[in-house]
């Protein structure tokens, strides 16, 4: 077992090549907020790895239409508060279906993206991201379930999210709309409740009151 086996998978699964910076550097253009990410992405990354490589040919997994390969790639971090944004701007230009190991100061977190191809078929929509605490490397783990890789990349999307996603009898993309609904109602009931500690007119309290409990219901249903 190499000493970067991170998530323990078959050797064969192990890719272990260091990517140049420059690789992923190449899409952020002259545009304002590109060049502030490139800035953010040379600062904060150290090094990216390609770590595994999950197919027909790497260990015993059927392709699918959308998903022929599913890559692993080991991110090591120069610190915490990398944004995940930066990590995810380029997930949406590479024409695979990706994991990320965030690696910093001895801990690892779980990142994916939960995407789908845009009409190009180039380039990725990024529906939502999940993520992991900062584990240490030893409580780190992602198990390949199921015989294709639909399969397997749903449950790694499940995994990593853990108890944000409900696994319902619905599909994932079903799943993750649901989740992305709980969220905004979440937000809206915080807004209401920091204008409602702020609120003097007791009329307004009220209102701003009842429109709290009519998206608390909303959640409980």
């Amino acid at each position: 077992m190499t000493a970067d086996n991170i998530l323990k998978y078959p050797e064969s699964c192990i890719v272990g090549k260091t990517i140049p910076k420059a690789t992923f550097t190449r899409h952020f253009d002259e545009r304002k907020a590109r060049r502030e990410m490139k800035l953010r992405f040379t600062e904060d990354i150290d090094s990216i790895v390609w770590l595994y490589k999950i197919a027909a040919t790497t260990c015993n997994v059927e392709p699918t239409e959308d998903i022929k390969e599913l890559q692993v790639f080991l991110v090591n971090l120069k610190n915490k508060y990398c944004s995940d944004e930066v990590v995810n701007f380029v997930d949406k230009f590479l024409p695979q279906y990706i994991v990320f190991i965030l690696r910093c100061e001895g801990q690892i977190k779980l990142l994916i993206n939960y995407k789908e191809w845009k009409s190009d078929n180039t380039s990725f929509t990024i529906l939502q991201s999940f993520a992991t605490d900062w584990l240490a490397p030893e409580q780190c783990s992602l198990p390949i379930q199921g015989r294709d890789l639909s399969a397997i990349y749903e449950g790694f999307v499940r995994y990593i999210a853990g108890k944000q996603l409900q696994n319902t009898k619905s599909s994932l993309k079903e799943d993750v709309q649901l989740f992305q609904k709980q969220k905004e109602i979440t937000s809206r009931i915080a807004t209401l409740q920091r204008n409602l500690n702020k609120e003097k007119q007791p009329r307004r309290k009220l209102e701003l009151h009842q429109q709290i409990i009519q998206l608390q219901q909303q959640l409980n249903d």
